[in-house]
């Protein structure tokens, strides 16, 4: 009895194998096609080519465009700060708002070298490329580890020469102004202006007739001696004085016509910055009578060579959305530009603020970039009209993620810098709405039909679409107040239920007109409505059930915040623990309808305290898959109703918050925070395109190349991870896989004999050797000669 008992025990353990590794994913199965859009940090032309721009991205890296944003290709990730490598010097803010790589704060272009490039990070110091952004280099052995930059000027009459604006929310010791004379080599700082850790200095200027003459702007905690306002330099640096410490600044600017008109971002008594100009030299300041209200907030300005004028102010008196205005007369009129309007005021931080951010061609002012949270515009006519270009740029934020209930290629994304659709299993996306978008919810009956909740400068509504996203109409005329959840009756589709702060809607109309049936419903954060599909009268939100579709509540009844229901067996109800607003560490699973909860997982490694998982999905083909997304993790999987769990694996970002499980067609769709879609597909491989010329490439090499009975393979990981490595042929077939495993940051070498996956001997010829490391692709050729 005991030898059956082990062997059934082994047995047991063999199944439960091969189901764990039925979603152990080849990496080369992963794939993200978009949807492209980038948080745009800092934008930078190349003086001596126009259609050379590099893009610097809140967690992604840098971008670069040779066709004038037609396309953006991503920079090498080599060297630049990421997170994981950077915990002596930790972020003030956890990983997930930073993503995977240190906000990139700078970007200057060499004016007689395209290729010749410096970037700033938020504080974690310098970096160079000379190669167009193929390698970059740390540019700090003079300069702090932790530097924070803000500004970079590089000298038009002498590029060896540049100046670093340095210090952030005065929070490093190392705020002031850096200088070089010989191309990076060696740093010092301007001992005779202001620094230490309670200064930073936000923007320098160059006189753009009298080179020598340079105005740098001062912030400090209220240091005394001189806290805030305006030094200068008239000789290059030897000496520097004092031009008025009356304000404290954002911007300047100075007229190339009348280096004495200076405008700027003032701050002044009352709390506000405004739009301010002087005309001697910086030493008095008046405001601005052009604008509508001269005393309007004015948070950035720009001004190109031309000394056309550029602010982000609000976009009228009495919306919290700001703008983007022209003037071409020196302030004394103003225009609009087209679609520069900050749709989502409610990210956070500056959505569309110009500090560089905006760049216009020298010699022709007209062409002109402006780079905001939705990504990259760019505007041919000085920003009439403004054209969005953010083919392959990968920075998008998606919140929530569903599939057509019928065809299974169509797919919907939604975020806060939009709401796009793809018709192609996610191989290409189309932006149909670009305000905030939040939940998806389709009329599971007739899925053309449906709904999404929308943020408009500040304004939450519910949008209609009869027409797969097509068009849309606001429904939210009755509806007051921030919408959290919208659901769908299961079967009499015309019923939806909406969820506000703590009052629940019903519209028994498609949503043409709404009822409030209760205002009274305990708010929790975090919590969905959720409708029993086996009895639809029966309904859940956080803690609260109502058995009679929402009309009566029995309020906090049950000891777990409800996010789902067993597709087969209502019986059966799946919680997590909540603590005030947050989300949730753990899943527990009731069996008698809530009268008592079982600990399923616990997931306690995350960045937040106690909302790390995400959000909870069972598998509508087959409930015994279950998953939860986790906010630095990755997706966390069950195949056996949780009785086991385990990581996910896969190249995909690992910031997550929802994930569509198709489990009979092994396809599997992710929301990334930071990186767009990420989809697994076992029809997918991903192999570079073999007519674009390659680089050379440090990463991965090959010797002997070509070979005759072994070769070698050198590669190296810049973070620890999963790793590929794999052999295919020209036509895209893969050969052989070499290695797919874990490994830690360094350097390795693996050989090749020359055969396929079964140990035969493979034809002579040229091959492909695609590496993947992360979320980085690499590749080469390889020859077999006999």
């Amino acid at each position: 009895m005991k030898k059956q008992l082990f062997a059934l025990l082994i047995l047991l353990v063999i199944v439960t194998v091969q189901l764990f590794a039925q979603l152990d994913h080849n990496s080369t199965s992963w794939f993200r096609k978009g949807p492209f859009c980038a948080d745009v940090q800092s934008l930078a032309m190349a003086p001596t080519n126009p259609e050379v721009l590099y893009l610097g991205t809140y967690s992604t890296g840098i971008y670069k465009t040779e066709n004038g944003g037609e396309n953006w290709t991503l920079c090498s990730t080599e060297n630049i700060p990421f997170y994981e490598d950077t915990l002596f010097h930790s972020p003030t803010l956890p990983c997930w708002w930073f993503g995977d790589f240190y906000p990139i704060e700078a970007l200057a272009v060499d004016p007689l070298d395209e290729n010749h490039v410096w970037v700033g990070t938020r504080l974690m110091g310098l970096l160079e490329s000379t190669n167009g952004g193929e390698s970059w280099q740390k540019a700090n052995s003079t300069l702090p580890d932790t530097l924070a930059e803000n500004y970079i000027v590089i000298n038009p009459q002498a590029s060896d020469d540049i100046l670093l604006s340095t210090g952030q929310n005065f929070l490093l010791d190392n705020g002031g102004l850096y200088r070089t004379l010989n191309g990076g080599t060696t740093w010092n700082i301007v001992d005779s202006l202001p620094h230490g850790e309670s200064y930073g200095m936000t923007t320098t200027a160059r006189d753009p007739v009298d080179n020598g003459h340079i105005l740098v702007v001062i912030h400090s905690n209220g240091e005394p001696g001189f806290s805030w306002g305006l030094m200068e330099t008239n000789n290059d640096g030897s000496t520097w004085e004092e031009v008025t410490d009356d304000f404290r600044f954002l911007n300047i600017s100075i007229n190339p016509d009348n280096t004495q008109n200076i405008w700027g971002v003032n701050l002044n008594g009352f709390g506000q910055y405004w739009l301010m100009l002087s005309n001697d030299g910086g030493h008095n300041w008046e405001t601005c009578e052009g604008l509508d209200n001269p005393t309007k907030s004015v948070t950035s300005l720009y001004a190109d060579s031309d000394f056309n004028l550029y602010i982000e102010s609000y976009h009228s008196e009495q919306s919290s959305a700001k703008s983007i205005f022209r003037s071409e007369d020196q302030g004394a009129s103003w225009f609009e530009l087209e679609k520069l309007l900050d749709r989502n005021n409610t990210v956070g931080g500056d959505v569309i603020n110009l500090t560089n951010r905006c760049q216009a061609e020298t010699t022709n002012t007209n062409n002109i970039y402006f780079g905001t949270y939705y990504g990259i515009f760019h505007s041919e006519d000085g920003g009439t009209t403004n054209l969005l270009q953010n083919t392959g740029l990968m920075n998008s934020y998606i919140r929530d993620v569903e599939v057509h209930p019928f065809k299974c290629d169509i797919v919907y994304a939604s975020g806060t810098q939009g709401l796009w659709k793809s018709t192609d299993a996610c191989r290409s996306w189309e932006i149909i709405h670009d305000d905030y978008a939040g939940n998806i919810t389709f009329d599971p009956l007739f899925p053309d039909t449906l709904y999404c909740s929308m943020f408009s400068s500040s304004i939450v509504k519910l949008m209609r679409s009869y027409d797969g996203g097509i068009t849309f109409e606001n429904i939210t005329f009755d509806v007051n107040e921030t919408i959290t959840d919208i659901a769908v009756h299961p079967v009499s589709t015309n019923i939806i239920f909406l969820y506000g702060w703590s009052s629940l809607y019903k519209s028994e109309d498609y949503g043409n007109t709404w009822e409030l049936i209760i205002n009274d419903l305990p708010y929790t954060k975090y919590s969905n409505l959720i409708i029993d599909p086996q009895h639809p009268d029966t309904m859940y939100f956080g803690k609260s059930r109502s058995l009679d579709g929402g009309l009566t509540w029995e309020k906090g009844v049950l000891d777990k915040r409800i996010d789902a229901v067993h597709p087969q067996n209502s019986n059966i109800l799946y919680g997590s623990s909540t603590s005030g607003d947050n989300n949730g560490n753990d899943i527990h699973v009731s069996y008698d309808w809530g009268l008592s909860f079982h600990l399923l997982d616990k997931y306690s490694g995350g960045v937040f305290n106690g909302q790390n998982i995400r959000n909870f999905t069972i598998a509508k083909d087959n409930p015994d898959y279950l998953f939860y997304c986790t906010s630095n993790d990755g997706i966390h999987f069950s195949i056996d109703a949780g009785a086991n769990w385990q990581q996910l694996e896969g190249n995909y970002e690992k910031r997550t918050l929802d994930i569509i499980p198709l489990v009979d067609e092994d396809k599997y769709y992710i929301a990334s925070h930071g990186d767009g879609v990420w989809v697994y597909d076992p029809t997918y491989v991903s192999v570079p395109d073999l007519s674009s010329p390659r680089k050379e490439n440090k990463l991965l090499r090959v010797a002997p190349n070509p070979f005759n009975e072994q070769a070698t393979i050198y590669y190296e990981t810049n973070i620890s991870g999963q790793v590929n490595i794999s052999v295919y042929d020209l036509q895209g077939k893969r050969i052989t896989t070499l290695i797919d495993e874990h490994k830690t940051k360094g350097e390795y070498e693996i050989i090749w004999n020359g055969k396929d996956q079964n140990a035969k001997e493979i034809i002579p010829g040229i091959y492909l050797l695609l590496f993947q490391s992360g979320k980085n692709t690499n590749s080469c050729k390889i020859v077999l000669f006999k």
